[in-house]
């Protein structure tokens, strides 16, 4: 499909669903992500939204979720103004987050006293403030600090009194370095957990613990941390609900990375994103990856939860890497490598606002963005009531190529996810004669392939040779899912990975 063709499509489909007669749907959709997150398709990272501008760039993008539309980061914080945003993102059905940072205290921000700010702050081992990030003024907040953990709870309540329906909790474990966590908070929560745990251990300072090698305690310091931190996290997420239900109101909560206690799983894409010679890399399949996350995140969750994967900004040169290649590399990253994630089962959070310039209206890959949450709105269905079978069991002989299988048992459909990543200097190349090979024995009654790149569905020939069942996909560009429909069950057996393990959470 081309530009102009692209834009009308997008238009339509943007009148569908966001028209005057569409607002009562939107207003049920909003209250079903609110009941079951896992009907939401669409998530847009969308820091900062304080104006209606910004807010338009996730309705374009047709967004059932908005990650960190507020966040608390220093003197940052939610104003009366903001208020009516909440409402106008139900209005067209979708979900709008807030959020926290659980790790940095700048040392004035907000008006805070030295003396809170000395009891909310941890210390180095030599009982002195520690330079967050090696930055002045930025510390790390204290997990055992009654105060810290009063002051982040402040602003989660805060958000949650102007309209937030989602709290996104940035470094939940507080972030520290190996150098940090010394303050006397801690240590007294340390004397308390070596009581319970090793009644013969004794403790008497911080400088117990600053002795490296063969120092018997440290092993304990350490499990106390990672229990303390659990300790904190919980108490945190059980008082946010508590909160909002006295309130009458439904908030869910995820952290940043995988954790426990969440109604769904956000992380950021650090170390798979690649460039190389100046221009997108997305030579490897990442699809097997991207899977192992989404089962890790339910597992850790203990339920099924979307796994969303987002360009999280972090530091360096440049500090926002997704910025670092052209914008056409930007909508052919999202064509692929986004595609791939959601064949693996996950959901790409795509980035319509955010720091240091990003600005999807402004560089024009908003239109690519509506275009592909387009057609994942679409074909909810495929996404949401499909379980994924295998990435290792289909096949292909056309190289370069993301392959996974899925199957919906409530109609005996098989789905086969196929990603072009046949990208050269930032530029992708199309493939013609594709075919896809799978271990069955049976045709299918009918069998036809969708699109992101096109309209409709066009139809698959199928055969059988070898004992495998193969699918002739023909052209494809940079995503598209073939449908294969049978008239009673068949086995899936042979189409699970060995590594899908039948007790993970569905």
């Amino acid at each position: 499909m081309n530009r102009i063709g692209r834009r009308k499509f997008i238009r339509n489909s943007t009148a569908l669903v966001f028209g005057a007669a569409g607002i009562s749907r939107a207003e049920e959709r909003y209250r079903e992500f609110l009941r079951d997150i896992n009907q939401a398709v669409v998530f847009t990272i969308a820091n900062r939204t304080t104006s209606d501008y910004e807010l338009d760039l996730a309705r374009q993008a047709s967004s059932d979720v908005l990650i960190r539309g507020w966040f608390k980061w220093g003197t940052t914080k939610p104003s009366r103004e903001l208020q009516p945003l909440p409402g106008k993102a139900h209005a067209f059905g979708a979900l709008f987050g807030g959020g926290v940072t659980c790790s940095a205290v700048y040392d004035t921000e907000n008006g805070i006293t030295r003396e809170q700010l000395l009891d909310m702050a941890t210390r180095g081992a030599d009982g002195e403030l520690v330079d967050a990030w090696g930055r002045p003024g930025v510390r790390h907040g204290s997990l055992s600090s009654p105060a810290y953990l009063d002051y982040l709870f402040r602003w989660c309540r805060e958000q949650i009194d102007l309209g937030a329906d989602y709290l996104f909790m940035d470094e939940h474990n507080a972030a520290l370095s190996a150098k940090e966590g010394f303050d006397d908070h801690s240590l007294a929560d340390f004397r308390s957990y070596l009581r319970t745990e090793c009644p013969d251990c004794t403790f008497d300072s911080r400088e117990s613990l600053r002795a490296q090698g063969n120092n018997a305690l440290l092993p304990y310091w350490r499990r106390f941390r990672t229990w303390r931190d659990d300790r904190a996290w919980k108490s945190l997420t059980d008082r946010i609900r508590v909160y909002a239900k006295q309130h009458n109101r439904e908030v869910l909560i995820s952290a940043n990375g995988l954790a426990k206690y969440v109604d769904l799983q956000v992380l950021g894409i650090w170390t798979k994103w690649a460039a190389k010679d100046g221009h997108i890399d997305v030579s490897e399949n990442l699809l097997p990856y991207w899977q192992t996350l989404v089962r890790q995140g339910r597992a850790l969750a203990g339920k099924r939860v979307p796994v969303v994967l987002f360009h999280d900004w972090g530091q360096g040169n440049p500090p926002f890497k997704w910025l670092s290649v052209s914008q056409s590399e930007r909508e052919v990253w999202m064509r692929t490598r986004g595609a791939e994630i959601y064949a693996a089962g996950a959901f790409f959070a795509f980035p319509v606002i955010g720091p240091f310039g990003c600005d999807s209206g402004k560089d024009g890959t908003i239109s690519v963005m509506a275009e592909q949450a387009a057609f994942y709105k679409a074909n909810r269905d495929l996404y949401l009531n499909a379980e994924f079978l295998g990435a290792n069991t289909v096949q292909s002989a056309t190289p370069d190529l993301s392959l996974a299988v899925w199957s919906k048992p409530d109609s005996h459909a098989v789905i086969v996810h196929v990603v072009n990543r046949n990208v050269v200097n930032g530029v992708l190349k199309p493939r013609r004669d594709v075919v896809a090979t799978l271990p069955l024995d049976r045709v299918p009654t009918q069998a036809s392939v969708i699109s992101p790149d096109f309209r409709g569905e066009r139809p698959v020939r199928c055969r059988i040779a070898d004992g495998r069942l193969n699918l002739e996909l023909g052209e494809l560009n940079a995503y598209s899912v073939a449908i294969l429909r049978y008239q009673e069950e068949i086995g899936l057996g042979r189409l699970h990975d060995q590594f899908i393990s039948a007790t993970s959470p569905k």
